[in-house]
């Protein structure tokens, strides 16, 4: 059994709660039934006018904006999918992150990282929906790598968030990948039509190389089912490495029957 990635999370925030000016309670009285559109414009002024500063009072817009990013991505993620939903979750989160870091808090700057981490991993998985898919695609892999990607950021800024999100994001893949690897050799270049919704690649942590792999989907599985027993080993989660000694089993299995094959 693999367990699933945590659902998307929000963030704890006590110094903004009693913010007089930032409070979400405050949202509808100053600015009606617009919001967080209204929110959001207000406190990008606020942060223009602050230049970066670190004062306490800038801190406080950076977090409150970093909040109101972290809820819109939320809420668009929830929508159906739809051209550009993807990379409108992506801009979002993005922003969020930004605020967080500038705020200097990394705990919840990591959260909002592991928010984007779901976001490329559920692509990952459904972004054949709709469609009958025979391979494992290049644009697959560039979603399950910017989640994998997003794990290791999230655990670079807070060394107690993101392990385990790290080492089942790898399993995930690696299973994913050895269920192909029967019938797919390797993974061909990147796809001339994308799936709805998908996010172009950016710099920073989310860079990915867009050249194939070089690799069969057989090595790819196994590197990657390695790496999710080396996570899960570092974290002490006995069950999820006997999980994935059982899928280095099969895929070895499923190896020697495909040379017994070619053999016969």
């Amino acid at each position: 059994r693999m367990a699933g990635l945590d659902p998307f999370r929000g963030l704890w925030d006590t110094k903004l709660a009693h913010a007089q000016y930032a409070s979400d309670g405050r949202r509808a009285t100053l600015f009606g039934s617009s919001g967080r559109a209204e929110s959001l414009v207000v406190f990008e002024r606020a942060a223009k006018l602050h230049g970066g500063a670190t004062t306490e009072a800038a801190v406080t817009v950076y977090r409150k904006l970093a909040h109101l990013y972290n809820e819109a991505g939320a809420e668009k993620l929830m929508q159906p999918n739809s051209s550009g939903r993807i990379a409108a979750v992506e801009g979002f989160l993005v922003k969020a992150y930004h605020y967080m870091t500038q705020a200097q808090d990394n705990e919840n700057a990591s959260r909002v990282v592991l928010n984007l981490a779901k976001l490329f991993l559920d692509e990952a998985t459904v972004s054949s929906e709709g469609f009958a898919q025979s391979e494992f695609t290049h644009h697959q892999y560039s979603m399950y790598r910017k989640g994998i990607a997003c794990t290791e950021q999230a655990t670079k800024l807070n060394s107690s968030l993101g392990r385990r999100e790290h080492a089942m994001a790898q399993l995930k893949l690696g299973v994913h990948l050895m269920q192909f690897a029967r019938h797919q050799e390797r993974i061909g270049p990147p796809d001339t039509k994308r799936a709805p919704g998908s996010a172009p690649e950016k710099g920073g942590f989310l860079a990915v190389d867009s050249s194939p792999p070089t690799e069969t989907l057989g090595a790819l599985a196994n590197r990657h089912l390695s790496r999710a027993l080396k996570g899960f080993g570092e974290i002490g989660e006995s069950r999820e490495m006997a999980g994935c000694h059982y899928h280095l089993a099969t895929l070895a299995q499923q190896e020697l029957e495909a040379v017994a094959g070619r053999e016969w």
